[in-house]
Order: C-alpha cells, then structure tokens, then sequence
C-alpha cells in the first residue's frame, strides 16, 4: 500500500505540474511576448514577442497601414492575456498549495523532507520559466 500512495503522490503532483505549466502557457504572455524586441525568424523566447509581425509583413504582403494594426491587435492581445494571467494565478496558486497540504498530510516524516525538496525544486524552476 505504501508503494501506492507513492505512486499515487507523484502521478497528482506532475498532473498539477504539468497542468500550472500548460495554464502558465495559455494564459500567460508566452504566446505573445511582452516586448517588440527584434529576433532572427523563428527564434521565439518567452516574454519577446515573436518576430510574427516581420514574418506576417513577408509572407502576406502586409501593407504599413495593415502591419500597424497588426501590432496594435497584438499589443492589445498580449494586454488581455496578461491580464487574464494576473487573475488566475492567485486561484492557480491557491489550488496548488491546497494539493500540496493534502499530499504532505499522507506523507511520513521520514518522506517529507524529500517532498519539500521537490516541491522547492519544481518552485524555482517555474520561477526562471516565468522570468524569461
């Protein structure tokens, strides 16, 4: 049975790793970008908004008239997703921690210590992901 709840721990815990990521990913600014900084085609880094413009531009024969409002559809875009972003963490965060109290109230004391490091570890790599 321990070796259950083991794997029962660990396979909620990465589904609510993997599903922070995949909301941090929808909902934050990573399809967007949150800068007009100029990057090589293709090379798209979170928080830069991708070259879509420059590839747009190319590609469709943007008029400067149509790429202008290009940019501002994006702007604002980014705008929202951001702003959907900064009203769903808390809650994200909330449900998170809750998920984490419940797997540390099954876990023995001997376990705990290796779960708080994991825990720590998947913290601070969301916190660098979040960063870039």
């Amino acid at each position: 049975m321990n070796r259950k709840a083991a794997l029962v721990v660990t396979a909620v815990f990465l589904l609510g790793f993997l599903l922070g990521g995949l909301l941090d990913h929808v909902a934050g600014d990573r399809v967007w970008g949150s800068t007009l900084e100029k990057k090589p085609s293709g090379a798209r880094g979170r928080g830069e908004r991708p070259n879509v413009v420059e590839e747009l531009t190319q590609e469709l024969k943007l008029t400067p008239e149509q790429r202008q409002q290009f940019e501002v559809i994006l702007d604002e875009s980014r705008k929202s997703f951001q702003a959907v972003n900064e009203e769903v963490r808390p809650r994200i965060q909330e449900i998170r921690e809750r998920g984490r109290n419940r797997i540390r109230a099954i876990l023995t004391p001997e376990q705990l210590p290796a779960y708080e490091a994991f825990v720590t570890r998947i913290d601070e790599e969301r916190k660098k992901r979040n960063r870039h």
